[in-house]
């Protein structure tokens, strides 16, 4: 087997540095949704025309990139992502990947928010279709999908566990209090 990121183990994080969430939130909006975000998260231009928005989130693992999507008739359906995210992990010797991983639906009108949380060595494609995979140990990964209002808007951040284990209460309040917004 060749070098390369199956066989490289993980790579130094990106712009590792200690950080402490200050609690203070600013209005974010992605396509008709809106949500109150961490200030220390930083918005910067999606690196593919497929997301609506990237978010940086700083951490002491490493910056992690939450991107938002929404895509056309819905993508697969809720079920098919989840076990497609289940699917980029590799769970530790000995567990399952339901051992290290949640899934929670939330009903609070108009959304349905089903979330999921998994820790793990992230073992995703480098790029969708390739062969070569990302091996990266004690990764964790935050995902939603907010179905409610028309084609459902998902949510995914990967990174170390270390940076995600810092904003994973954020992110859920983010979720919590996502609205829809319809002003221009």
């Amino acid at each position: 087997m060749g070098a390369g990121p199956q066989a490289a183990g993980p790579a130094e994080p990106v712009n590792a540095h200690a950080v402490t969430p200050s609690g203070e939130v600013r209005v974010e909006k992605f396509d008709l949704l809106s949500a109150d975000v961490p200030s220390e998260w930083t918005r910067r231009p999606p690196k593919s025309s497929m997301r609506l928005a990237e978010l940086v989130l700083p951490g002491p693992g490493g910056d992690a990139v939450l991107a938002i999507y929404r895509f056309a008739g819905g993508a697969g359906g809720v079920e098919a992502n989840i076990l497609r995210w289940k699917g980029q992990f590799t769970p530790p010797v000995g567990k399952t990947i339901d051992d290290v991983s949640t899934v929670a639906t939330e009903e609070r009108a108009p959304f349905k928010i089903t979330r999921l949380d998994i820790h793990g060595t992230n073992s995703a494609a480098v790029m969708p279709g390739e062969a070569a995979r990302h091996d990266a140990p004690d990764s964790r990964m935050l995902a939603a999908i907010v179905e409610g209002s028309g084609d459902p808007f998902f949510f995914k951040v990967v990174g170390t566990a270390a940076t995600l284990d810092v904003w994973a209460p954020a992110f859920e309040k983010m979720l919590g209090g996502v609205r829809i917004d319809l002003a221009k």
